[in-house]
C-alpha cells in the first residue's frame, strides 16, 4: 500500500509517513463505533477518542512508516463489526466481518490471534454452545480466512527464502534462551 501511495503523491518521508498518520486518523472514529456496540454511550465513545489520541504509541505509531497503525484500524474495526453482526444476525454483517477478518490478516498474520479472542469472546456469550451466532462466527472467520489463502501460498512457496533473511532471529532466542 505504501508503494502505491508513495507512487500516487511523491517519493519523500513525510508522504510515506502520512499513510501511518491517515490510519491512526481513521482509528478514531472506528474507536468511538467499538464504543457505541459496547455500552451504547456517545459520552464513552468520546472518552475513548480522547484517550486514543493522547496515548504515547499511538501518536508513536502514527508517526513510523510500519503496518502498526493499520494493525491498530483492522483490529477496531474487526471488533466492532463483530459486535455489530452479533447483534443484527444478517448475513451481510457476517460478510462485513470476513472481510474485516482477511483486511487483519493481511495487514498483520498475528490478527489471527484477534480473531481466535473474538471466537471465545463469542463461544462465551453463547454459553459454550454451538448456536446460530457460534456458526455463524466460524463461517465467517473460515471465509476471511480462505480469503487469505493466497498469501500462505506465496509464504509457504517462498519459506528458503524467508528462512535466509529471518533465520538470523532463532540463533538470537536461542541464545537468550527463549528457544530449545
Amino acid at each position: 500500500m505504501t508503494r502505491f501511495w508513495v507512487q500516487w503523491f511523491a517519493n519523500s518521508v513525510a508522504v510515506t509517513r502520512s499513510l501511518a498518520a491517515l490510519f491512526s486518523l481513521l482509528a478514531l472514529p472506528c474507536i468511538y463505533w467499538l464504543c457505541l456496540e459496547l455500552f451504547n454511550s456517545s459520552l464513552v465513545g468520546w472518552v475513548a477518542v480522547a484517550l486514543l489520541a493522547v496515548t504515547p504509541f499511538h501518536v508513536l505509531y502514527a508517526q513510523e512508516a510500519r503496518e502498526y497503525s493499520l494493525w491498530t484500524l483492522t483490529i477496531l474495526l474487526s471488533s466492532a463489526t463483530l459486535l455489530r453482526a452479533m447483534r443484527l444476525k444478517t448475513k451481510f454483517s457476517w460478510g462485513m466481518y470476513a472481510v474485516t477478518v482477511a483486511l487483519g490478516l493481511y495487514t498483520f498474520v498475528f490478527s489471527g490471534l484477534v480473531s481466535i479472542a473474538h471466537g471465545v469472546y463469542v463461544i462465551a456469550t453463547e454459553n459454550f454452545r454451538l448456536t446460530k451466532r457460534v456458526i455463524a462466527y466460524l463461517l465467517a472467520s473460515l471465509v476471511g480466512i480462505l480469503a487469505f489463502t493466497p498469501w500462505v501460498v506465496v509464504i509457504l512457496s517462498q519459506s528458503t527464502q524467508i528462512n535466509k533473511t529471518t533465520g538470523w532471529t532463532i540463533g538470537l532466542l536461542q541464545k537468550r534462551g527463549f528457544c530449545w
